[in-house]
């Protein structure tokens, strides 16, 4: 997931998560979000800075 917020996120994970954990009780799940806007579009600038390419056809496939 890449866009922050919405009921998803903010409501219906948490909610998914609440009942695996309580049916898996002996895993620690966490749930990594939100993340820092900023290092994630850095992540995604350098990533496409070295993306190639070269594999894609003309037609995008």
């Amino acid at each position: 997931m890449i866009t922050r917020g919405g009921s998803y996120s903010e409501i219906e994970i948490p909610e998914e998560l609440e009942v695996l954990r309580k049916k898996f009780n002996d895993i620690d799940i966490q749930y990594a979000w939100p993340f820092d806007m900023d290092s994630f579009a850095l992540f995604l600038s350098d990533h496409l800075k070295t993306f190639d390419t070269s594999s894609i056809s003309a037609n995008g496939r």
